[in-house]
């Protein structure tokens, strides 16, 4: 895919400054980039839609499973009988396994975003040197036309 990209982005470059019959080279340079650009902001429009569902869709579904735990344990806690006064009934157990749930979805959240974090990271760096090598085949496919003399 990466490469692909990187000969439709050449390929482009070159187009765009043949048909833009500009002399300059520097000038074919700048056309390949502008077509980069453009093509760039086209493709990652929907990629970051996409990827805003994907990440909306996960934190709904995360808020749905602690909310859920937490009527769970609270349901439970409804059918038990009245608690004792010695501090041991079933409200204060319901309410201490309540706390473990709590703190177990807690600790699973936070490895899950330590994860995600450190994906996410690798990935930007990874998008930044395509970006790069993007801007680069079409800045240099502007500068393989020939110049061309003006006929005056």
């Amino acid at each position: 895919m990466v490469v692909s990209s990187l000969i439709a982005l050449f390929i482009g470059g070159w187009v765009v400054s043949h048909l833009a019959g500009i002399p300059r080279q520097i000038d074919g340079m700048l056309h390949g980039l502008l077509t980069w650009g453009l093509s760039t902001l086209v493709i990652l429009y929907p990629l970051g839609t996409a990827i805003g569902s994907v990440l909306g869709g996960a934190f709904n579904l995360a808020g749905g499973v602690v909310s859920g735990a937490a009527k769970s344990v609270a349901c439970r806690r409804k059918r038990r009988p009245k608690p004792s006064t010695t501090g041991c009934g079933p409200k204060q157990q319901a309410q201490a396994k309540f706390q473990d749930v709590k703190t177990d979805v807690k600790q699973d959240a936070r490895a899950i975003a330590n994860q995600t974090a450190e994906a996410v990271s690798k990935g930007a760096l990874w998008g930044s040197f395509a970006l790069l090598l993007g801007a680069i085949a079409a800045a240099i496919g502007g500068a393989m036309d020939r110049p061309r003399t003006v006929i005056a």
